[in-house]
């Protein structure tokens, strides 16, 4: 598969059912523009990491989840597969008894076959799509998803999305929403200098309907709060029209917002004191996503934190619950800048060739918490860059964890452009923390907790997913560098940096309890649905 582009044949498909015509070694110019760009990203999806040095498999596997995508069974899949196979066989009979000289630029062209007959098909399929646009879309993403749940393509919108999400801004009106039994759309907060508050908009209000331009769609029609989001959200300088209910008369509100660019808050500060006499106060920072300069507005929320406390803290508490991950650029160095132990290497990278040392920042001098001790929190929703900050701080003895087992994303993804201005994230590897020579893995392991701690009082659902229950997922190449080592109890390591977690955890349950009491007010003001806890949300727009 290295040499795809060498060896690939120009392809002159017309549908599945008609000869399909191969010549050898076309110009580019002459291979057509969508069947260029599916086969480099082929091409990409069996370099993924762990590689498929077998073509064959790669490209069966490729053409498996394009048409999975499009509803296939595995049957029905088996079928076209074998059916394109002897079709092939029928065109080209004296492949079967050709040298050993030409067999691999016959396997690269029956591959080509193969892959561009299959996308050719799955066009057809019911629902047929009739623009061939789209169609080819929605097999670029299915080429590269094929191989892992976080290899993706990005059309030229998608990307511009994605980069405004990782950014912590989005486009919208500025309001925190919730989703009512009767599928109305609940303004639960309404944030301070937004396009929502200019226009008007009030804290529990509902929107009953949302109308763009002359299209008007009502909040019960969709299926899902997050779809109604979609419609909410929009180009900055546009305006959607919301109709409303107000109050416990069900005022009826028409109001147009003129939507905007919203910064939402990566890093929350406040200073929690615990019960016990005397009290004691703690720095909570959460962190809600590792995106851009979010080390920076890190490193202040600690030294804000110091400055507002009379007399001295007692310790940091790092919250990590229902963190996604980011950029391992921003967690680098927020992790460096808590362990202050010169020259660790806090994050190795195993590939295709083996594992090597990453360092991908400036080195952070001193300890921005001047050494106080320290806990971070996890739950099941803490995934990749999160996993990084709690992994290393803990193999380094640095914070307590306290929590419940992370989510396990352990791989590593890299974006690069295409030709023709998408772009395409694909796994290259997967991250181990520590050295190349002593190093614990992530991936499909997770971080366990030294001590064990989960709110009761939120819903989660009955069956817990993690990486590993993702479709494509990949086990990890080795738990750690050293697994007949076992990892000795923080309680016996540690027994002081153990006692703070248990002061932590009462601190975490009260501050808990009250934002649970706060929610449920919430629900029965607004007539909020009951939903479990997920993986995924979307409650600001």
């Amino acid at each position: 598969m290295k040499n795809f582009f060498r060896t690939v044949f120009g392809i002159i498909a017309v549908s599945f059912l008609m000869v399909t015509t191969v010549r050898a070694e076309p110009t580019s110019a002459e291979v057509p523009y969508f069947f260029k760009k599916a086969w480099g990203l082929t091409e990409m999806a069996c370099s993924i990491y762990p590689e498929i040095v077998d073509s064959d498999a790669c490209v069966n596997k490729v053409a498996g989840k394009i048409m999975s995508d499009r509803g296939a069974s595995l049957e029905r899949q088996k079928e076209i597969i074998r059916d394109l196979n002897a079709r092939y066989q029928s065109l080209y009979p004296q492949e079967k008894n050709a040298g050993a000289q030409n067999q691999e630029k016959y396997r690269t062209r029956k591959q080509a076959y193969r892959l561009m007959n299959t996308i050719f098909l799955t066009c057809s399929f019911e629902p047929e799509i009739t623009d061939f646009d789209v169609c080819m879309d929605k097999v670029y993403h299915s080429i590269l998803s094929s191989r892992d749940p976080h290899s993706t393509y990005f059309s030229e919108k998608e990307w511009a999305e994605f980069k405004e999400g990782m950014s912590g801004k989005y486009r919208g009106i500025g309001a925190e929403v919730d989703w009512t039994i009767k599928k109305e759309v609940a303004i639960t907060h309404v944030m301070e200098g937004s396009p929502a508050e200019r226009a008007g908009v009030q804290d529990g209000d509902r929107i009953i309907s949302i109308t763009n331009g002359t299209v008007r769609e009502l909040t019960n029609s969709f299926p899902t709060m997050n779809e109604a989001i979609k419609k909410i959200k929009g180009e900055a300088g546009t305006p959607v029209l919301l109709e409303m209910l107000r109050g416990e008369n069900d005022q009826h509100v028409l109001i147009a917002v003129v939507r905007g660019v919203i910064t939402t808050e990566m890093v929350k500060k406040v200073v929690l004191e615990s019960g016990d006499i005397p009290k004691r106060t703690f720095g909570y920072i959460k962190l809600n996503q590792f995106g851009g300069k979010m080390f920076e507005k890190m490193k202040s929320a600690v030294q804000d934190l110091s400055h507002e406390v009379t007399g001295s803290l007692s310790g940091y508490i790092f919250d990590l619950r229902r963190n996604g991950g980011g950029n391992v650029n921003e967690v680098l160095p927020a992790v460096d800048s808590i362990i202050a132990t010169p020259d660790t290497e806090i994050m190795s990278v195993r590939n295709n060739d083996g594992i090597y040392s990453e360092q991908l920042y400036d080195r952070q001098p001193g300890d921005i918490t001047k050494g106080l001790s320290c806990a971070v929190l996890i739950d099941r929703f803490s995934a990749s860059a999160s996993e990084i900050f709690a992994a290393a701080l803990k193999k380094f003895g640095r914070c307590v964890i306290i929590g419940e087992r992370s989510y396990g994303k352990g791989s590593i993804q890299s974006i690069d452009p295409l030709f023709d201005g998408s772009f395409a994230k694909q796994t290259f590897g997967e991250y181990v923390v520590g050295s190349s020579t002593d190093w614990i893995a992530v991936q499909c392991v997770g971080v366990s907790p030294d001590i064990p701690y989960l709110d009761t009082e939120i819903k989660y659902p009955e069956k817990i997913k993690r990486e590993c229950d993702q479709s494509a997922a990949f086990a990890s190449g080795g738990a750690s560098s050293h697994p007949s080592v076992v990892q000795v109890p923080l309680i016996t390591r540690n027994p002081t940096l153990y006692k703070y977690g248990l002061v932590v955890i009462d601190v975490i349950k009260a501050m808990d309890h009250a934002a649970f009491v706060k929610s449920e007010e919430r629900k029965k003001k607004y007539n909020i649905e009951d939903i479990p806890a997920k993986d995924e949300s979307d409650s600001e727009e």
